[in-house]
């Protein structure tokens, strides 16, 4: 997963600029486990962007799967169908079904961050999960 690079219809190089100074730490690899015990781990899920990703979050009760833009709305990770916007739609087709993989592998829910009925239905600040 590679800091962001200016490029193409959809980005902007003021966004990406404020970002230049930044001491990026460049992930390797599919998976990146931040802390090294689990907890949080950064699942590169290409397609939306090139370096986009979803996050596998552990908690004592329950596991999340945070989609992030890999898939937006419940429909189209039904259906595996990427957004119009996306940068390479077959890399967006393979993120979705590995979002779903991974999910039965880790008795994860999906939460989809930019669908209504899922914000509708998930806690909110300062509301929490444990």
């Amino acid at each position: 997963m590679r800091a962001p690079r200016p490029g193409g219809p959809l980005y902007r190089t003021e966004d990406i600029a404020a970002a230049s100074g930044f001491d990026w730490h460049e992930a390797e690899g599919p998976e990146f486990d931040l802390f090294g015990d689990g907890s949080l781990v950064l699942l590169h899920m290409p397609g939306h962007t090139p370096g986009n990703a979803s996050l596998l979050v552990r908690l004592q009760t329950r596991t999340i799967l945070l989609a992030g833009d890999t898939a937006h709305l419940r429909s189209g990770l039904a259906s595996d169908r990427p957004m119009p916007s996306d940068w390479d739609t077959l890399q967006s087709v393979q993120s979705l079904r590995r979002l779903k993989a991974l999910a039965r592998e880790h008795e994860a829910t999906i939460w989809m961050l930019h669908d209504p009925e899922d914000w509708a239905e998930n806690r909110h600040a300062p509301a929490f999960y444990s």
